[in-house]
Order: C-alpha cells, then sequence, then structure tokens
C-alpha cells in the first residue's frame, strides 16, 4: 500500500505516493477537504487504485548488480564464517539470498568450501536461482 498518514502542524491528512519508471506520482487527500478522517481515507485508496490500474503494476525487471559484486550473480557473496565463540575461523562459505514468497522474510542458505569445495560457489548460484536450501539441492 502507497498511502501513508500525515499529522504534522497544521498538515492532517493521507498522503499517496506511487513509483513507476522513477517518476513519483503523488496527491495529498486532507481531512478538512474530505470531511474528516474516514472519508480522506476512502478518497486516497480510490484514487490509489485507480492510480494503479492506470499505470499498471511494477515492473518486474532484472535488477542490476551492485558494483562490489564480486560473484557475478545477485544474491551470491563469498564470506567467511563465524565460529563457535563468535570469532571468525577460516572457514570459506558461498551464501544465496532471496526474499521467501510466502513469508516476505529473507532466507540464507551457505556452502562451505571446505566441505564442497570448487562446487560450492555453483550450489550457492544454483540455489538463488531456484530459491531453495540446501538440502532440497543435495
Amino acid at each position: 500500500m502507497s498511502i501513508s498518514r500525515i499529522d504534522h502542524n497544521s498538515t492532517h491528512g493521507y498522503q499517496v505516493r506511487v513509483v513507476r519508471e522513477g517518476k513519483e506520482h503523488s496527491k495529498h487527500f486532507s481531512d478538512n477537504k474530505y470531511g474528516g478522517k474516514k472519508a480522506a481515507r476512502k478518497a486516497a485508496i480510490d484514487f490509489e487504485r485507480a492510480l494503479i490500474k492506470a499505470l499498471g503494476p511494477p515492473k518486474k525487471g532484472p535488477r542490476f548488480l551492485p558494483k562490489n559484486n564480486k560473484s557475478g550473480y545477485l544474491g551470491v557473496s563469498k564470506t567467511r564464517q563465524y565460529g563457535r565463540k563468535g570469532l571468525y575461523e577460516d572457514i570459506w562459505v558461498w551464501q544465496a539470498t532471496w526474499v521467501d514468497e510466502k513469508s516476505g522474510k529473507p532466507v540464507t542458505t551457505r556452502f562451505s568450501e571446505n566441505k564442497y569445495g570448487e562446487k560450492a560457489k555453483l550450489l550457492a548460484i544454483a540455489s538463488r536461482r531456484e530459491k531453495r536450501r540446501v538440502e532440497e539441492l543435495i
């Protein structure tokens, strides 16, 4: 939802913001102008629905790799593993990270170079691509 409540000094109402292709579409719905909080909220919701219908859903195109990405794959990185006492051990792992579609929570799965050797990176890439955990790949 792209609707925010604004209560600041003499400004009271709902703000709708929708961004598509880098352009922000925004409108404020004042409590005074619409005759109260409920009416302003309803007007904001109606406007948002109409705007999203007109603009369409956000595009889920390819994301760009950050400049510091060393793996060449989005969501895949090489990192050192923490030991039991909270100190870095000499264990390097390739990890895959993504957001679970059902829960919306981040998921990370790691593949140790000590255990999998050169296949660790390939397993991390496959895990990220398939959005599956270690147990499901091996």
